[in-house]
C-alpha cells in the first residue's frame, strides 16, 4: 500500500497556503517515489474521501505553535487523536478541524502530521516575507523527512 501525502491549507490566507505550496512543488517527485499525493486545501469531505481505513498518511498543514517561523515539526497522528475527544456539537464547519474530522469518522489510519509554522495568516495569496525566504529550506526539510526516511 502507497503511503499518502495530503496538503491542507487555504492558499487565499497568506501563510495558511504554505503546505499547498510545498507540495505542489514535490508532487512529482513524490509520486515517483511511490507516494500518492492529494492538495486537499479546506475541502474536508474530499479530504475524508481519500482517507480509507489502514491507510497510512502523512497530513501536511500550517501551524501556529509559537515556534520560529519556518520550523517544520513532526507529530505521529496516533499523538493527535486525543483533540478529538474534546469536539463538542457545533453548527459550524469551521469548528472542525480534519484531524477531528478522522477521528469522529473512526478512520484508522496510521501515519504523521508536518506542520509549517506560520509567520502570519491573513488575507494574501503570497506567503510572508519570512516564509518565502525561508521556502528552499522548508521544502528540502520536508522532501528529505518524506523520501529519505520512507514514511
Amino acid at each position: 500500500m502507497r503511503t499518502k501525502v495530503m496538503a491542507l491549507g487555504n492558499r487565499l490566507m497568506t501563510d495558511d497556503g504554505i503546505a499547498i505550496r510545498i507540495v505542489e512543488e514535490l508532487k512529482p517527485e513524490l509520486e515517483t517515489n511511490g507516494f500518492e499525493v492529494f492538495i486537499g486545501e479546506t475541502d474536508t469531505y474530499s479530504c475524508l474521501d481519500f482517507v480509507k481505513d489502514g491507510d497510512s498518511l502523512i497530513l501536511i498543514d500550517s501551524t501556529y505553535l509559537g515556534k520560529e517561523p519556518g520550523t517544520v515539526s513532526i507529530f505521529p497522528l496516533k499523538d493527535m487523536k486525543h483533540i478529538a475527544k474534546d469536539y463538542k456539537v457545533s453548527n459550524s464547519m469551521h469548528d472542525l478541524s480534519f484531524i477531528k474530522l478522522l477521528a469522529l469518522e473512526n478512520k484508522i489510519v496510521k501515519g504523521y502530521f508536518i506542520g509549517i509554522e506560520v509567520a502570519y495568516v491573513d488575507m494574501g495569496i503570497n506567503l510572508s516575507p519570512e516564509l518565502e525566504m525561508k521556502f528552499s529550506n522548508i521544502k528540502e526539510n520536508i522532501k528529505n523527512e518524506l523520501i529519505e526516511r520512507g514514511y
